[in-house]
């Protein structure tokens, strides 16, 4: 079916990874004009446009589908159209970007782009018919359009709430392919050579806080600090008591160490911090911001902001390194500093129940077989 996404928050409820990129891209497009224009220009098209109309799985002529459809207008006439087909792993069938080229040969200022993870992912074309970019080269647009607006430190300014939607949606764009598919598109900087200089250290010096902070919260804990893939995030879930409120709903007290705060809730700045609180599992972020308001209200009063993400409905407050770093000067101090924000946020927790049970949206019945055989589905 064909789409023309307009939101971040349907895009990432897209289940195939390839869909879900190109709806952020799309997204991208269609609320960053200076974008769009970048991306016509990586097709060859670099006519003079004032708005753009987006949609992905567009159905072509042949009665194929292509991933993204970027169509440029000069006030309302048509001037350039780009399509593109979006690969982060998936094979190409049969003939399918000679189909498309065939149909955009009938339409003038029209350009075919493949993109890819790396150039040898992508068939060869006779001359002229597509162009090959990789996923680096659509991150390098989308932060030269952002770096053109917020200047070099553009991570430490972009996630302020005065930073227009069209800014935030490339920043959005940015991390997910740094997060989902290690597109790094961040220069190296000489905070870079000092952090991998010391990297050893730090990584030691964050677990022993992270396990010490845990041990001094003044709740039963049993599990080791647990480190990401990537050592960006690490944790400590602390064990649950049967009294607290959350326990009843699945969920556990966490401290949370991320090198940024982009999923500690709304009010972030970009920075490594802790976050301090509890999860509960995602399932309740899809209904508390319909069916629990005043009580979010209540909570971000308190500076407790809730975030849904995959995994969590996090119900944290963030402690920034920086602070922590100011709290003591042996390791000793700046744990028992993290310890007593930890005991503060579940003693407000604790008296902050909500008012009325908190509800799992409903489960969805069987979907009915489709019948359809495979050879008449579209491509």
């Amino acid at each position: 079916m064909p789409r023309s996404p307009k939101s971040l928050l349907a895009a990432g409820r897209l289940l195939l990874r390839e869909d879900r990129l190109t709806d952020f891209v799309a997204v991208a497009a269609e609320r960053n004009l200076d974008f769009a224009r970048a991306l016509l220009s990586l097709g060859g098209l670099n006519h003079s446009v004032t708005r753009v109309d987006v949609s992905t799985q567009a159905w072509t002529p042949r009665g194929r589908r292509v991933d993204f459809e970027l169509i440029g207008l000069n006030e309302d006439r048509v001037v350039c159209r780009l399509w593109s087909e979006h690969k982060t792993g998936a094979t190409y069938q049969d003939l399918q970007l000679e189909d498309y080229a065939q149909d955009l040969a009938t339409m003038p200022n029209s350009a075919l782009l493949t993109v890819v993870e790396h150039p040898r992912d992508a068939p060869k074309a006779p001359d002229g018919e597509w162009t090959v970019a990789t996923w680096a080269d659509v991150a390098a647009r989308a932060l030269g359009v952002v770096r053109a607006g917020l200047g070099g430190d553009w991570r430490r300014h972009v996630w302020r709430p005065d930073i227009p939607a069209r800014t935030l949606v490339l920043a959005e764009l940015l991390s997910y392919l740094d997060q989902e598919h290690h597109i790094v598109s961040d220069p190296l900087t000489s905070t870079d050579l000092v952090a991998f200089a010391n990297a050893a250290r730090a990584f030691n010096t964050l677990d022993s806080l992270m396990a010490r902070a845990a041990q001094l919260s003044d709740e039963p804990v049993s599990e080791e600090v647990g480190w990401d893939v990537d050592e960006g995030a690490a944790w400590v879930i602390l064990d649950t008591r049967d009294e607290d409120w959350w326990t009843g709903y699945g969920g556990c007290p966490e401290i949370h160490l991320a090198d940024e705060d982009t999923y500690f809730g709304a009010r972030r700045v970009g920075e490594p911090a802790i976050g301090l609180g509890i999860n509960l599992p995602p399932g309740y972020g899809d209904t508390v911001f319909a069916t629990h308001l005043d009580w979010v209200r209540q909570l971000r009063e308190e500076g407790l902001d809730p975030y849904p993400d995959d995994d969590w409905l996090r119900i944290y407050r963030s402690v920034y390194l920086a602070q922590i770093l100011a709290a003591g000067v042996t390791l000793e101090e700046q744990a028992r500093f993290v310890a007593e924000q930890m005991r503060r946020v579940l003693i407000t927790l604790r008296a902050l129940a909500p008012g009325q049970r908190l509800t799992l949206p409903p489960k969805r019945g069987p979907r009915r077989r489709d019948t359809t055989e495979e050879s008449d589905r579209p491509d």
